[in-house]
């Protein structure tokens, strides 16, 4: 042989067992050639000639890449079909070939490289070395001496000589919920002129974290590498958690979630939502009469338990935490027609069509000036004919619709990753916003004694609105009010005449107001707010009436002046009545 050895041949039999009775545990047998120092094989250098009887083939294959340091040959001889093993089987193979003289001017070089992790010096992460160069082998050891926190990767194999080359890569991964802010590094032992390190990948979450880093190793040398040894250092830290939440939701100045009132026009209002950095939603605008979208211009939408709905997508910047959208809130038109027959100075309109007219709706027709507020008193049936709550003069044939009530509810629905912040409703509708019609204010005054009743007291307001915020209405209307330089004050004269005889006070009761107490008040529907399940309150409409006085008692003529201060309109219209029999009666 030359310039290498070989194995004993080695198989697994037992004596007694034979091809022929098909009972050999393994076919074949085998023995390795491996080089003498300074030498390296290859499978294509080795032959047989002559084979004996009991062998019928043989096979040469490297170990490793051919004619490289670290290769060996294996040799496997296949058993013909009369071998059976017996204490005196001899088998001789003979084997032609030899080793040659590994050239390192010329061929490569032999290395071999050790990286430690030492986990109690990194932190929040673990690291993974592999190679794609089957020629290069790496060994995985953990646990070393005991401390299964040191990690041990050995990486042996041979590379051309002078020639940078790839002998591995490094993947570094921070644990669940960790970070990295910083890169790894690799510490080298006297051979950083020789190895070097290159990142060839990072790895975000969805967040744009950084959780992983991939290196490639490359080695270049002329000369052998024996043992050396390099450690790999890291460090994570906890990811923050993030929070993106919707906060609030409003309209203009108002953050009042469910009683927000406008206009029953139409109207341009801008809705504005605050939260965390980069909240990410859709917003739905619909209405409550139909459960349609309103919105003019959209760019999603979200499935909901009425069904898919149109939405506008939007995400919070970075940089602030408001966005607006800008809403078209049409007009509240319940029915349009036309008058049919010119109306002048008179209660009582004849349309065209009547269909889906109600009582309480407002009219909406030239001819009636703008800031007052007029409405449908009761439809008569049979007829086109709806008598209204004031006279009006309108022409014949002029457009007329009906105005009435109309909610729009306004939800946020959060994209994934973005929650509701517990300053935001939990039910829906998140926000709803009203767009009623001006509540009326009547304040009549009447006496079975009289030989007629004071004209009636008309106030149109603005739905839950300070009365010192009341603008663009035209205030008190009606022959006994006497309008002040305050649109929610104003004074009241009634007078009444007698029908016979004259006026008296005695046994009635006293000329009084509360807007609290309703047996203490001489008007209806004077408490605003519910103080009982017995006591309704009339919607809110809080007005104050002060300095009541009463002359002329005695004779045929008696007048009642007092004044009238507007805290806050409410919701709904209110007709407040002082009955006169309760306070004072002729004498007849």
């Amino acid at each position: 042989m030359a310039n290498y050895t070989t194995t004993k041949f080695t198989t697994k039999n037992k004596i007694g067992n034979s091809t022929f009775f098909n009972n050999l545990s393994d076919n074949s047998g085998f023995m390795i050639i491996t080089p003498n120092n300074g030498f390296v094989v290859s499978a294509s250098d080795f032959s047989t000639s002559i084979l004996p009887g009991t062998i019928s083939t043989v096979t040469f294959s490297d170990t490793g890449v051919a004619g490289k340091g670290g290769n060996k040959v294996v040799v496997v001889a296949t058993f013909s079909d009369n071998f059976v093993v017996s204490k005196n089987s001899k088998i001789s193979i003979k084997v032609n070939g030899n080793a040659k003289l590994f050239n390192e001017t010329s061929s490569n070089i032999n290395f071999s490289l050790t990286v430690i992790d030492d986990r109690n010096k990194s932190s929040n992460g673990t690291s993974l070395f592999t190679s794609d160069d089957y020629s290069i082998n790496i060994d995985n050891n953990v646990g070393v001496d005991g401390k299964f926190d040191i990690v041990k990767n050995t990486f042996t194999g041979s590379v051309a000589k002078n020639k940078l080359t790839k002998i591995g890569s490094l993947s570094v991964s921070a644990n669940s919920s960790f970070k990295f802010v910083k890169k790894p590094t690799l510490k080298l032992t006297n051979i950083d002129s020789i190895i070097k390190i290159k990142c060839t990948k990072t790895t975000l979450d969805t967040n744009k974290n950084i959780i992983g880093y991939t290196f490639d190793l490359f080695l270049k040398t002329n000369e052998n590498i024996g043992k050396n040894i390099a450690y790999i250092f890291y460090s994570a830290i906890a990811i923050p958690t993030i929070t993106r939440e919707v906060k609030n939701l409003y309209v203009k100045k108002s953050r009042n979630f469910q009683n927000t009132e406008i206009k029953d026009v139409a109207q341009k209002i801008k809705l504005q939502v605050s939260g965390d950095a980069e909240a990410d939603f859709d917003i739905t605008v619909t209405k409550d009469s139909d459960g349609t979208s309103i919105l003019n211009s959209f760019n999603s939408s979200v499935f909901t338990p009425d069904g898919t709905i149109n939405s506008i997508r939007k995400t919070l910047a970075t940089n602030y935490t408001i966005c607006s959208v800008n809403l078209d809130i049409p007009k509240p038109t319940a029915a349009s027609t036309t008058v049919n027959g010119a109306v002048s100075n008179a209660a009582t309109i004849e349309v065209t069509d009547k269909t889906g007219v109600e009582v309480g709706d407002k009219i909406v027709a030239p001819g009636i000036k703008a800031g007052k507020t007029v409405k449908v008193a009761t439809i008569v049936g049979g007829h086109n004919r709806v008598t209204t709550t004031e006279a009006v003069t309108l022409s014949d044939g002029v457009d007329i619709s009906f105005n009435r009530l109309e909610k729009y509810h306004i939800n946020i629905y959060p994209r994934p990753g973005t929650t509701l912040a517990s300053t935001m409703p939990s039910a829906r509708p998140h926000f709803t916003i009203n767009q009623r019609t001006e509540p009326i204010l009547r304040l009549q005054a009447t006496s079975s004694h009289a030989t007629s009743n004071p004209a009636d007291i008309v106030f149109t307001g603005k739905a839950n609105t300070q009365g010192s915020n009341l603008v663009g209405i035209l205030g008190a209307d009606g022959s006994t009010a006497t309008q002040t330089d305050r649109k929610n004050y104003f004074k009241i004269t009634y007078t009444f005449t007698a029908s016979s005889g004259n006026w008296t006070t005695s046994g009635k009761q006293p000329l009084v107001w509360s807007s609290s107490d309703q047996s203490a008040s001489r008007w209806t529907n004077s408490v605003y707010f519910d103080t009982s399940s017995t006591v309704l309150g009339n919607k809110g409409t809080h007005i104050e009436i002060s300095n009541i006085k009463l002359s002329g008692t005695g004779t045929n003529t008696a007048t009642l002046t007092a004044n009238v201060i507007i805290k806050k309109f409410g919701t709904d219209d209110v007709t407040m009545v002082f009955d006169a029999d309760n306070c004072f009666e002729d004498g007849a």
